[in-house]
């Protein structure tokens, strides 16, 4: 019995062994259990304590720009980067002031922090409150404002994974031992602390808060990848694979067929049958092959047959020419001599008649007529007749034997491309003789040509191409 004759429950009555490896998976728990497990997969998250060093670095390094960019500004005006305290009431120092303030992307300076500033002191105490500000405010938990599906919880839950430009966890295994479970909630979008910073400056000057609420950046990140090992940690778990290798036996004789061995003979039932139907599908367009070149052959030993006698008959013709007037000549020169021999013993007389007629006695005299009879009657006519009976059996031949190769194709149902690769070759092939075979074998080559075109266009008409 075959594999696929087997059911589950069925008694083996002989040993079934693995034509070749295969590969089965037994469940140990239904789907639904298993979807349900998977939705339990609580998303993991990298969270990098340092970015708010990050953040406070840049900050930094915009304060101490912005405090270049303002006493360079008043070196420009007043020739030295420092002033006295009379100096702070003058138009020009709050012209100074005014366009430091307006400019976009730096730090808005107010005129308390420009006369810090003009007055030599670095600004350290209003740099270390806006930087405490910036600090609070990246103690939170950031995420980005978009997340793939996958990366929000089922629950109230994800798991933190702490990580750093050092190290960080590569596999589920020492993922789960640093991970820390984090309520969802507390995570808050890049856009919304933003916005709280930008709210709550304590320097009641909205374009502070802005200024400030460029620093912060996310501190979170989901991460797919521990994810997906979380996923198939779980699925593992509750599923497993069997394999037998070549020449193991899977069902002994006697065995009860379960459902876990019925997987495997489906299985090999499936993959044999994949397998025949390709090696059947190989020797099917293997004779084909072996068909069309045979047909070929066939095809081109007709057009040689047929080259050969043409030439025969174009000698036999130019010989049974020449031999016709050879004859003739020979019979009207005998005819002449019979009427000159009696013109000297009696008179001629000239009677009126019709000039064609007497030329046409003279010419074809009736002694004449019995001879060409007998000639016509001679066997190389019939040679003649002969050979264009051959060789129009000849041509008969070839649409025969191109009918029959249709037929052939059609009954190994060969694939349309094999069929129209078979056709487009004959007829390269056949151009090629029609330009080395002599003039009289040309018109059967191209009547073969032609018919096979016509059957190529069928061919493509029919398969809409």
């Amino acid at each position: 019995m075959s594999a696929a004759s087997f059911r589950s429950g069925d008694i083996a009555t002989t040993n079934i062994v693995a034509p070749f490896r295969v590969t089965i998976a037994n469940p140990r728990g239904d789907a639904a259990r298993l979807q349900q497990e998977l939705q339990r997969v609580q998303p993991f998250y990298r969270f990098y304590a340092g970015t708010a060093g990050e953040a406070d670095k840049a900050f930094r390094e915009a304060f101490a720009a912005s405090r270049a960019a303002f006493l360079d500004a008043v070196e420009r005006d007043y020739g030295q980067r420092f002033l006295v305290s009379s100096d702070f009431d003058n138009p020009r120092f709050g012209r100074i002031v005014s366009r430091a303030a307006g400019r976009v992307g730096g730090l808005p300076v107010s005129t308390s922090l420009a006369r810090v500033w003009a007055s030599g002191d670095n600004g350290k105490r209003y740099e270390d409150a806006l930087a405490d500000q910036l600090r609070e405010a990246m103690t939170r938990v950031i995420r980005s404002d978009s997340l793939p599906e996958l990366a929000r919880p089922n629950g109230t839950e994800v798991r933190l994974v702490p990580a750093s430009a050092r190290y960080v966890a590569r596999d589920i295994a020492a993922a789960l031992e640093d991970a820390r479970p984090f309520v969802w909630t507390n995570i808050v979008t890049l856009s919304r602390a933003r916005l709280d910073l930008e709210k709550s400056s304590g320097a009641g000057d909205e374009s502070i808060g802005r200024f400030l609420s460029g620093f912060v950046r996310g501190n979170c990140q989901f991460d797919a990848e521990l994810t997906r090992q979380a996923r198939e940690k779980i699925t593992a778990e509750l599923w497993t694979a069997e394999q037998f290798e070549p020449g193991q036996i899977i069902v002994r004789t006697g065995q009860r067929i379960d459902d876990r061995l019925k997987l495997a003979l489906d299985e090999i039932s499936a993959r044999t049958e994949t397998e025949r139907r390709l090696a059947d599908s190989v020797e099917a367009r293997r004779r084909s092959e072996a068909d069309a070149l045979r047909l070929q052959e066939e095809l081109a030993r007709t057009a040689t047959l047929a080259d050969e006698e043409r030439r025969t008959t174009r000698w036999l013709i130019a010989g049974g020419a020449g031999a016709f007037i050879i004859v003739a000549a020979v019979l009207i020169r005998r005819a002449r001599r019979r009427p000159a021999r009696s013109m000297g013993l009696q008179r001629t007389v000239f009677r009126p008649g019709p000039p064609m007629a007497a030329t046409s006695n003279r010419a074809l005299p009736p002694g004449l007529m019995p001879h060409l009879a007998r000639w016509l009657s001679l066997g190389i006519f019939q040679r003649l007749l002969a050979q264009r009976s051959s060789m129009i059996d000849h041509q008969r031949q070839a649409e025969l034997e191109m009918a029959r190769f249709e037929e052939r194709l059609m009954r190994l149902h060969a694939p349309l491309h094999d069929r129209l690769r078979a056709y487009e070759q004959r007829i390269t092939e056949l151009e090629r003789q029609l330009e080395s075979k002599a003039e009289e074998n040309q018109e059967l080559i191209r009547a073969v040509i032609v018919s096979t075109r016509r059957k190529l266009e069928a061919e493509r008409s029919n398969s809409g191409q």
